[in-house]
């Protein structure tokens, strides 16, 4: 039982007349001491220490991870399907066609991705199922899947055309589809979610791996050394108070 109470850190109360058990106790303390250091040296590197796979950033690291990714439908790869490079044939084998609440369940299980679409004056086209909640533990990939143009299709040598091109050219200056972008945009989505998306685009900036110096690590050991400074000095106090009232109660008794 002495035994069991000193590996679980208990205190002892039990009196050390031999030699042999004193000698014996204080091993025990040291092994317990170091097994204690290290199991919490172990477990706070790993609760502390979050683990990380490698960031989503292009295509290829996209078909790589295996990343399952989808919509409501499956109109998000109609300009996929001629193309026939095997990251794309990968991501286009991993996407996935769910409804509207399978999407928002999927969303709290950080094991998907979602597809959006970037619009022209700096905002997205994000569905519904993507909500305030969860948009933090999500980021934007720094290359787009893929881009297209909104076209106009006339026929050829039309006399329309010209007319065309100079109302196109009109909206443009006028500032007219950003005004619309941006009116469209606040009135039906959800503007938390846009600047979630805006505030997480950002690309962190990567740093060297540094060897653990002691620069690093002075300010911890100097607690430390503090700690021991004022536990050895309050415990040489406590010896020279007790041999202070040992003698007081001598002379009293004398």
């Amino acid at each position: 039982m002495t035994m069991i109470q000193l590996y679980l850190l208990q205190s002892l109360k039990i009196p050390m007349k031999s030699r042999l058990m004193k000698y014996f106790i204080a091993l025990n303390m040291v092994i317990v001491l170091l097994l204690s250091s290290t199991y919490s040296s172990g477990l706070a590197s790993v609760m502390t220490v979050p683990r990380y796979t490698k960031a989503i950033k292009t295509v290829k690291d996209l078909a790589l991870s295996g990343l399952p990714w989808g919509a409501p439908t499956d109109a998000w790869l109609i300009s996929l399907r001629q193309v026939e490079e095997a990251d794309y044939k990968t991501i286009k084998n991993n996407f996935v066609v769910k409804n509207e609440e399978g999407l928002v369940a999927a969303s709290r299980l950080h094991n998907f991705g979602f597809s959006l679409e970037r619009l022209p004056y700096g905002h997205y086209a994000v569905g519904p199922y993507v909500r305030r909640d969860v948009i933090s533990n999500y980021r934007i990939m720094q290359q787009d899947i893929y881009w297209e143009q909104c076209i106009f299709v006339v026929r050829k040598n039309s006399v329309l055309l010209p007319l065309l091109d100079d109302l196109i050219l009109r909206v443009f200056e006028a500032g007219l589809a950003s005004y619309w972008e941006h009116r469209v945009v606040s009135q039906y989505m959800d503007m938390s979610v846009q600047r979630g998306i805006k505030f997480y685009q950002h690309r962190v900036q990567e740093h060297d791996i540094v060897k653990l110096k002691w620069i690093h690590v002075e300010g911890t050991f100097a607690i430390l050394l503090i700690g021991y400074a004022a536990s050895t000095i309050t415990f040489f106090i406590e010896i020279a108070n007790k041999r202070h009232l040992r003698a007081y109660r001598l002379s009293e008794n004398n």
